[in-house]
């Protein structure tokens, strides 16, 4: 579907002949981290989880040398979790340990937390949910 918006359907038709017409050809270039980098886009969900290791890790550009960083703090991380505003959570739709930022849940890697999940949901202490995250792919 085209955004109605954007012209629906019959601009892009619209568009497509012009561009016939006048020598031209179309090119979409359809890049998954460009369409969702979002937690609601399974994919992306799997390799915030999941890092390299993710099935879907090669479909998005990722510079795999360094970690990942994903750009959702109000405030560089230190501050944040200074001003309790980070804090380890069960996702409310798997129940499985992530580091909750006011709604928002991003998953915890399951190496960093299986075996002991109660363990990891007890965390409350400032130092431990830094090591925790630096044990995630994502920072």
């Amino acid at each position: 579907m085209i955004d109605p918006a954007l012209g629906g359907r019959d601009g892009f038709n619209r568009l497509s002949a012009a561009l016939q017409q006048a020598g031209l050809g179309l090119i979409l270039d359809i890049v998954p981290n460009h369409m969702a980098a979002s937690l609601e886009n399974a994919w992306w969900r799997d390799v915030v989880e999941h890092g390299e290791n993710s099935q879907y890790a090669r479909y998005f550009d990722i510079d795999w040398s360094r970690r990942l960083t994903l750009p959702f703090l109000g405030e560089d991380f230190e501050r944040v979790l200074q001003n309790d505003e980070l804090s380890i959570k069960p996702h409310p739709q798997t129940g499985h340990p992530a580091l909750a930022y006011y709604d928002s849940f991003y998953p915890l890697t399951p190496a960093s937390w299986q075996g002991r999940a109660d363990e990891v949901l007890a965390i409350n202490d400032r130092a431990a949910i830094a090591e925790l995250h630096q044990q995630q792919p994502c920072s």
